[in-house]
């Protein structure tokens, strides 16, 4: 495999290549990672989400796919969500057609985030990842940017493929992982970390693989990497634990 078809995956600048990768790679099974990335890409919108139903669905949501929630527990989570996402519709269109002062410009913009901060979570809940995902969260950010003065944040591509990167190596050279590697403490290891949303043992879990006989460099460096932000759905915990 040439070293320009690695760069694809690992220094892919555009999302949607990257999610096209993977979808072509993985199929179907690709629909678990997309899940998890439709649920960090929205989070990265939570200051579009004043309404505390929008992130506890995506909290829900993620331990579902975990194992830590029940599907009950998802539906009650997501349709709390929709109702967030209609107030916030029906917000936003009562200002859409007020008179047009500046006051009123900034309102609307306020309201627009809003409506698009649910719309994202409610869907990336309930759904899963659909392809105008990225947009959608980075006009809520866009919106709430212009009232306070920051500027529209369009740099979300680079956070969509780092979060992509976490939770997929390339899917079309996957790297090898051994049934062999999944000893009681590597499988310990990552139930406790998954459990607890914290990633700090990583590096004691590359040396229980390497302890097991793994010795592939790209899971042995997702896991030692310093400069790396783990997440739920990372490819490697997902590999240890056969999910």
């Amino acid at each position: 495999m040439s070293g320009a078809n690695e760069d694809l995956w690992a220094d892919a600048t555009d999302p949607a290549v990257m999610v096209e990768r993977l979808r072509k790679g993985l199929g179907p099974r690709g629909r678990r990672p997309l899940a998890f990335f439709a649920i960090h890409l929205a989070r990265l919108a939570l200051p579009a989400m004043p309404d505390a139903r929008s992130p506890r669905a995506l909290d829900v949501a993620e331990l579902h796919l975990l194992g830590l929630a029940t599907a009950g527990e998802l539906a009650d989570a997501a349709s709390a969500a929709d109702v967030a996402r209609q107030e916030a519709r029906h917000a936003y269109a009562q200002y859409a057609h007020g008179p047009a002062t500046q006051a009123d410009h900034a309102g609307r913009a306020v309201r627009m985030s809003d409506s698009l901060g649910a719309h994202a979570a409610y869907h990336a809940a309930a759904v899963g990842f659909y392809d105008g995902l990225v947009g959608h969260t980075r006009d809520a950010l866009g919106f709430r940017a212009l009232v306070l003065g920051a500027g529209p944040r369009l740099a979300l591509t680079d956070d969509a493929c780092r979060i992509l990167r976490e939770l997929a190596a390339d899917p079309l050279r996957p790297p090898p992982f051994q049934p062999a590697w999944r000893t009681e403490t590597a499988v310990l290891l990552a139930r406790q970390m998954l459990a607890a949303n914290d990633f700090s043992a990583m590096p004691i879990l590359a040396d229980a693989l390497q302890d097991a006989g793994c010795d592939g460099d790209d899971v042995l460096n997702h896991c030692r990497d310093p400069g790396r932000v783990h997440l739920r759905g990372c490819w490697v915990l997902e590999a240890v634990l056969g999910s």
